[in-house]
């Protein structure tokens, strides 16, 4: 362990004396004792395979070659560095600090072989993925793959589950450098999960290669201690914890995974011997969930221009270039539909980008899409995710992106905003940490965070589906009778299965029980929420009205409220398992269980904002991120409260847009900071420094 450690510290220092992103000159700590591997002094920073956008499937070696070799490509223009000083140069991804590249899940066979061993998929690597991981290290780069803590992967392949030690020898001997380990097919207990993921971090240990370790349990309880089963916390346990689902949802994802993230803060961060950060999933690409894809999204800042006549309002050109094309949108202010790409309305704009598509992003009445990953969404997460200190890990086929959609790119390489991010002012004891800064403590810990549609209003909301019994253990878990008589709840998300608007689809929805709300069925009627069992037909009846069942679609597995039909169809089978708490159907050949979705419904009507901060330049500045996930464009304010968080209230500040590169106020006495956002999941992000 000792000789384990000593060379982790030579590598440590070897790697700051290169000017390394990955450890700080200088930072704030607090004494803790710290999965001591040495990696984690920063968020980490990388690319997976899971959402290929314009690449094969999971991709193979010579696809995942050529995304190493756009990591070091000085292809990037790159007009302000770190300090947001002007310069004029083509840069790399890796030289931001992007480092890892992750092939994700999908790499080995389905089978381990006669030996027990992994093995990697033969038709992907027909010479083994040891040449892929030396040529990712030929570059100067880092190597990263996928496991999961239970008896199989989420894609059915070998889980780590009782073959911890001989994965964590064979995957060090391949040279992994970053292990991203699922939480499907084990149990959901926590006491389980701690155990099963310290039993890996310490197989990892064991081998003497430093690992990153990357937990995949879609839960913020991997963040704080829990005394009660012993654990001592994240910090003990990886680098970094996934706390909410997949982005693969769209923004309402997004939004969960900030809503998750938040309250964390004082739970993570750098520490003497390596560090552990929140993790929210992977990065999406503009078009993710829209309508139709888009082939470009490219939009110059240099048509952006601060007046001279009133400093801070923000004006634009009357023409966006994209795709070599030019179109004319209105111009405005900031707050007024602006024609900035950071800051405006795709929707309201009818934003049009290479294919002569619009982004729908608004509300369901007007056309929209609440999950459409729009411009500004897209750039909304990057900047979110910076500013809460999340991993940063993109996907996507990257040349293809710098090609098609080079908006991406600009997103992701903006050097300002990665500084943000890799910044490790950070004292968990001081308040120097992550935070949602408009809000009281305890709305911050999740109670006060509501960006989501009207909950009276479910024309929004997600359909309730189907999938493998087994592979999301808590999601699949129903309770009947909470918190109200026939009502049908999944515990870990605190939603209920309700009939759409009482018409057929079958939602989840937040538990309403309140006798003066006026609801589809009536002023305090509930039907659409309640349910029975027949347990003698094999299936589950609404109350809403005579004769109708639980149907499930056997092509999509949405599930639907219909007329129960004669002889009790297949798909209507559904089943109530007392043991397991389950919800079974039989659908072409397979038990396929109800599996509730942990993204929010998509974000509705409303004027709902949100306030984020983080200490940077070991505290004499913060990052103040500014979401408007309303439908209309308003100014996002940080009132006097909210900046007393930041240690910056009455204080003598500088104010810069670092998406606009521009100072935008000076203040001597700063009392409030209020700015103009566009609506429909616009943010905008301020540099509030000490002058």
């Amino acid at each position: 362990l000792i000789a384990r450690q000593s060379r982790v510290k030579a590598m440590a220092k070897a790697l700051k004396t290169a000017g390394s992103c990955l450890f700080a000159a200088l930072y704030l700590v607090t004494v803790t004792h710290a999965l001591d591997n040495g990696w984690g002094h920063r968020p980490g920073m990388g690319w997976e395979g899971d959402y290929n956008v314009l690449g094969p499937p999971r991709g193979n070696i010579s696809y995942l070659s050529d995304i190493a070799r756009f990591f070091v490509a000085d292809v990037i223009p790159q007009r302000f560095d770190t300090r947001g000083y002007p310069v004029s140069r083509n840069v790399s991804l890796a030289s931001l600090g992007y480092f890892y590249v992750n092939p994700s899940s999908s790499w080995d066979a389905m089978k381990r072989s006669p030996s027990g061993q992994l093995v990697p998929d033969p038709a992907k690597y027909p010479n083994g993925i040891l040449p892929l991981s030396k040529l990712i290290h030929s570059l100067g780069l880092k190597f990263g793959l996928y496991g999961d803590r239970g008896t199989l992967d989420c894609d059915k392949r070998p889980g780590q589950l009782g073959h911890e030690t001989e994965d964590a020898a064979y995957l060090a001997s391949i040279g992994v450098d970053w292990f991203k380990t699922d939480s499907c097919y084990d149990s959901g207990d926590h006491a389980t999960a701690f155990k099963h993921y310290g039993t890996m971090r310490d197989a990892f240990n064991k081998t003497g290669r430093a690992v990153w370790l990357a937990l995949c349990g879609w839960k913020p309880w991997y963040a704080p201690p829990d005394p009660s089963i012993g654990y001592a916390g994240g910090l003990t346990l990886a680098n970094s914890f996934r706390t909410g689902p997949d982005t693969v949802g769209g923004w309402p994802a997004v939004l969960t995974n900030v809503a998750n993230a938040a309250p964390l803060g004082r739970f993570v961060g750098p520490t003497s011997e390596g560090g552990a950060w929140t993790d929210g999933s992977l990065q999406l690409t503009p078009g993710w969930g829209c309508f139709s894809t888009i082939k470009s999204a490219h939009l110059d800042d240099s048509r952006v221009k601060e007046t001279t006549e009133n400093p801070g309002t923000i004006k634009a050109n009357t023409e966006v270039p994209t795709n070599g094309r030019r179109h004319r949108r209105n111009a405005g202010g900031l707050g007024n539909h602006s024609n900035h790409p950071h800051h405006h309305d795709d929707d309201d704009l009818g934003v049009q980008m290479g294919t002569g598509s619009t982004w729908g992003v608004g509300s369901k009445s007007r056309g929209g899409n609440g999950k459409c990953m729009s411009p500004a969404r897209h750039r909304s997460q990057f900047t979110l995710w910076s500013v809460l200190a999340m991993n940063l890990v993109m996907t996507g086929n990257l040349w293809a992106l710098w090609e098609q959609q080079p908006f991406a790119i600009e997103t992701w390489s903006n050097a300002e905003v990665v500084a943000v991010n890799q910044d490790t002012t950070w004292n968990r004891s001081t308040g120097l940490y992550a935070q949602r800064l408009d809000v009281s403590a305890a709305k911050a810990t999740g109670a006060g965070f509501d960006l989501r549609a009207d909950t009276h209003t479910h024309t929004q909301h997600q359909q309730a589906h189907v999938s493998e019994c087994g592979g999301e253990p808590e999601a699949q878990v129903w309770t009947f009778g909470s918190p109200a008589g026939g009502y049908l709840q999944n515990p870990g998300g605190k939603q209920c299965a309700a009939i759409s608007d009482c018409r057929t689809e079958v939602i989840y929805d937040a538990c309403e029980t309140d006798p003066s709300v006026h609801t589809c069925a009536g002023r305090g009627n509930y039907a659409h929420f309640e349910w029975e069992v027949d347990a003698v037909n094999t299936r589950i009846l609404s109350r809403l009205r005579a004769d109708t069942c639980l149907t499930v679609d056997e092509h999509t597995l949405g599930v639907s409220a219909a007329p129960c039909l004669a002889g009790g169809p297949p798909n209507q089978r559904f089943v109530y398992i007392n043991a397991s708490r389950q919800i079974q159907v039989p659908v072409n050949g397979q038990t396929l269980c109800l599996t509730f979705s942990g993204s929010p419904p998509p974000p509705g009507p409303g004027n709902a904002t949100a306030v984020y901060g983080r200490p940077v330049d070991q505290g004499r500045s913060w990052a103040v991120a500014l979401l408007n996930n309303g439908e209309k464009p308003t100014n996002v304010t940080c009132n006097a409260a909210c900046l007393a968080k930041t240690g910056l209230l009455n204080a003598a500040v500088t104010v810069r847009d670092l998406w606009l590169h521009k100072t935008v106020l000076r203040s001597s006495n700063l009392t409030s900071l209020s700015y103009p956002v566009a609506p429909n999941g616009s943010t905008a992000l301020l540099k509030v420094s000490r002058t």
